[in-house]
């Protein structure tokens, strides 16, 4: 009868290990799939504000400014130069549109003209395209004295005294 008892024993001490070990691999799981769960909404939540990123920016491209007016690039100094929050709120990164002509054009950027203009000292002549690699074929098809129309982010520089407007991430339409 002692043999039969301890074989109980047994039987049962084995069965609550093996319950033990079942609650554990339970937990392991549980723990596991809400791992998988939370990483699974973080790449979920990653692609849709990359998605709704581009969406905004092709917006943005949409209603970029046409900056190819004296007026408009003068307004635009004017700001640079004498109110900069205003030039940081309203342009500095800002969507623009441009046409003109290219005259030179280099390893990552080409520069267009749609006139010389002077206003006091300065002199209002580049539109520096600094364009998108996914842009090079449309650039190796363009050559001196094509007209274009370009759109990128605005920014802006004067060395010398010419003002410079580079457009970052510039496409040709």
């Amino acid at each position: 009868m002692s043999y039969r008892k301890y074989d109980h024993n047994v039987d049962i001490k084995s069965t609550q290990i093996s319950k033990g070990l079942a609650n554990v691999g339970k937990l392991l799981l549980f723990i596991a799939s809400g791992a998988v769960t939370l990483f699974v909404g973080a790449v979920i939540t990653a692609a849709l504000i990359g998605i709704n990123q581009h969406n905004k920016d092709i917006a943005s491209k949409e209603k970029a400014i046409d900056i190819s007016s004296f007026q408009i690039q003068k307004r635009i100094d004017d700001d640079r130069v004498n109110n900069p929050p205003r030039f940081d709120l309203n342009w500095s990164g800002k969507w623009v549109k441009f046409r003109g002509e290219v005259w030179k054009i280099s390893d990552y950027t080409f520069y267009v003209s749609n006139q010389s203009h002077k206003w006091g000292s300065r002199i209002w002549a580049n539109v520096i395209c600094d364009y998108k690699s996914d842009q090079k074929g449309r650039v190796a098809q363009l050559d001196k004295g094509t007209r274009v129309k370009i759109v990128g982010k605005l920014s802006v520089s004067k060395p010398f005294d010419t003002v410079n407007f580079k457009l970052y991430d510039c496409e040709v339409l």
